[in-house]
């Protein structure tokens, strides 16, 4: 009568294969899962960045002109690019307790290509970073309805480019992976064409107090 026959030793070389492969594939398909989960992550961050940057200019610029009138002055809304590098000044309107315009404060969004940063300068207040994200940042002006944005100034008592278009691209790396990118654009209607601020008007400027 036979014994039960033990296992051989190239049986148990097959089974440890099998494992082997099985917990690879496994780790495989975990660490598959994280970086597609990392790479959709960062995709949703960076959509995220470039609509919260246009949104915070598109609320200053909302009620912006292209060029206020005061005291024969024309403060107007300018595009300035150098290189790769671009920026927008313009005048956010000041209102008085009665709403009535009082005057206006200086903005000033500036962005260095070098460092892959937004600034921000309002008024006399200290230059703030709103992004550290910024791969690409474009201003154009252009008329209501026009689909090409090649302005970048405005004519001083007839401005007739109230729409600014802004572009902006943000770029974040992922770990492991290459960076993500991501490009958006909106146009913003200035909403207070041909205003005149008051001769008293409190207007503010970088680097200055009201005056």
């Amino acid at each position: 009568m036979r014994g039960n026959r033990g296992v051989t030793l190239i049986e148990m070389l097959v089974v440890v294969c099998l494992f082997s492969v099985m917990f690879a594939v496994m780790v495989g398909l975990i660490y598959n899962s994280d970086t597609y989960y990392a790479k959709g992550t960062e995709k949703v961050d960076i959509q995220f960045e470039a609509r919260r940057i246009l949104d915070t200019l598109a609320r200053e610029l909302y009620g912006a002109a292209s060029s206020w009138n005061w005291n024969g002055t024309h403060l107007e809304l300018t595009i300035t690019t150098v290189g790769n590098d671009t920026q927008l000044d313009f005048y956010a309107p000041k209102f008085a307790s009665n709403n009535s315009l009082s005057g206006s404060t200086q903005m000033n969004y500036r962005f260095d290509a070098s460092q892959h940063r937004l600034f921000m300068t309002k008024g006399n207040a200290t230059e703030t970073v709103v992004s550290e994200y910024v791969s690409s940042m474009k201003f154009t002006v252009g008329c209501s309805g026009c689909s090409s944005y090649t302005c970048t100034s405005f004519a001083n008592a007839t401005p007739d480019c109230p729409v600014v278009r802004m572009e902006v691209g943000v770029t974040k790396q992922v770990a492991g992976a290459a960076a993500a990118n991501f490009t958006l654009s909106q146009k913003v209607t200035l909403h207070n064409q041909n205003s005149t601020i008051p001769p008293d008007g409190d207007n503010e400027g970088p680097g200055e107090g009201a005056t």
